[in-house]
């Protein structure tokens, strides 16, 4: 059985144009009139019975997930939580998930047809930046699909994500509540951690606070040479809590005091691993306010339940997930909702163990 709908992504043209097309209304070609006839007697067209609340579109009881790169997802804490929030939000709403990777594409299929192939009402999307503004996605992206994606998207559709800015503003708040001026950023060579880098030195200025970028050569060179005192800072970020956790463990084995000599965070918080018990929400502690006590770093809890020792801002990527295919499944009953906005799910900072207020810290001549 096939739909307006589908006829509408197969050749990219608005569902109210086939509509008019098949109701043969004199202001649609007949070289339009002619494609859309022809699809719809090659999908077995019939017109579609509205269902849902208010007569919305919803029709086949699933929506889609889209990840590229699923291996690599499913090797990750952090996108495993995602998932798990999906699959719970899908099932909350009485819909199913259909995971659609990267074998998927070996027929040669677009995403648009291929979307429609496996009968879903809308598409949840987990990619890179690059494979959006590559074209990737293209098809499915220029009609009136359901499309909502993580992290990025084009204009015009709805992203869901993290608040990067936010949290990284609500590290900085903290650091320079504890008297932190100087702070080194330690960054790698790829795309994304030059974006973060360039954020933190956004609004660190904002805050009136001094960044400086160290490369992750370059901080080896520094452990190495023993001279901590090259940081130049009184306080080193790090893009990942696992860096953050190596790096601390390796100055501590050199014989470094943290927080004493140089203070240590991290933008994001840890997810996942062996120890993640995130399919039980009862015993969920990912800083939701009652649970969470950030307060002593030492009963920092992760979404694992387990401390959290470096001080971080942690998001919850099961929020993510279910808030994702919350507005997924909206937009499908309701597609004049397809606003196109941005929506962040803000972090929960954790005080951890390793920030130390200036006023304890030799490092105080570089406020």
């Amino acid at each position: 059985m096939a739909y307006q709908k589908d006829i509408s992504a197969i050749l990219g043209i608005s569902i109210s144009t086939v509509s008019k097309a098949l109701k043969g209304y004199p202001d649609i070609s007949e070289e339009t009139r002619q494609k859309v006839l022809k699809t719809a007697e090659d999908l077995e067209y019939r017109f579609q019975k509205r269902g849902g609340v208010n007569g919305a579109a919803h029709v086949s009881g699933a929506v889609g997930l889209v990840v590229p790169e699923l291996g690599q997802m499913l090797e990750s804490g952090y996108y495993r939580g995602m998932l798990l929030g999906m699959t719970q939000e899908a099932a909350k709403e009485k819909r199913d998930l259909v995971i659609m990777g990267a074998e998927s594409a070996s027929n040669g299929m677009s995403w648009g047809v291929r979307s429609i192939a496996r009968r879903v009402d809308g598409l949840c999307i987990v990619a890179r930046e690059e494979d959006f503004f590559r074209g990737r996605f293209a098809q499915i992206l220029e009609t009136n699909f359901p499309v909502v994606s993580i992290e990025h998207g084009p204009a015009g559709h709805i992203a869901v994500g993290s608040g990067r800015r936010q949290n990284i503003h609500m590290l900085l708040t903290y650091l320079k509540s504890m008297g932190h001026r100087q702070i080194a950023m330690i960054t790698g060579l790829g795309h994304e951690s030059k974006r973060m880098a360039a954020i933190l030195r956004a609004e660190a200025e904002n805050l009136a606070m001094s960044v400086r970028e160290v490369e992750t050569g370059s901080l080896a060179s520094i452990e190495a040479s023993g001279q901590l005192e090259a940081l130049k800072a009184s306080c080193v970020v790090f893009g990942t809590y696992r860096e953050a956790e190596l790096a601390v463990q390796r100055w501590k084995e050199a014989g470094w005091d943290v927080p004493g000599d140089v203070s240590a965070a991290a933008l994001e918080g840890p997810w996942g691993g062996e120890n993640d018990k995130t399919g039980n929400d009862e015993n969920d502690k990912t800083g939701n306010g009652e649970n969470d006590k950030t307060g002593d770093g030492e009963n920092d809890k992760t979404g694992n339940g387990m401390a959290v020792r470096i001080t971080c801002v942690q998001t919850n990527p099961r929020e993510i997930g279910r808030e994702a295919i919350r507005r997924l499944i909206e937009i499908t009953e309701h597609p004049e909702r397809d606003s196109g906005e941005r929506v962040h799910v803000l972090g929960e900072l954790c005080a951890g163990e390793t920030v130390n207020a200036i006023v304890r810290n030799p490092l105080e001549k570089f406020k």
